[in-house]
């Protein structure tokens, strides 16, 4: 602004117009030819990478299991088979006890 009140229209740099997938892209062309140019300076860095997905390939399962975990037990603790009622054992009889002043059944 010059005091006026008028604003001058702000135009943003040519990069950070250009898209984010568009940058993806161009990292990765850059580290496939840096790679088929370059292999071995750049062999700490492949082996790196091949750590760091095994790693990730044998935690995920795991990370899987805790999330699915909760959902796990609330089915186990709650109706026990299929098609039965949470109160109800898998012999069909009712697993709970009557309440004071009813009648047995």
């Amino acid at each position: 602004m010059d005091g006026t009140g008028t604003r001058e229209e702000e135009r943003l740099p040519v990069t950070r117009r250009i898209p984010t997938y568009v940058w993806t892209f161009l990292a990765l062309v850059t580290g496939l030819a840096a790679g088929g140019l370059l292999p071995g300076p750049l062999a700490p860095v492949a082996d790196a990478t091949s750590v760091l997905i095994a790693w990730v390939v044998a935690v995920v399962p795991l990370l899987i299991l805790a999330a699915l975990s909760p959902a796990i037990a609330t089915l186990v603790k709650g109706a026990g088979l299929p098609g039965a009622s949470p109160g109800q054992s898998s012999s069909g009889t009712s697993s709970r006890r009557p309440s004071p002043g009813s009648s047995p059944s």
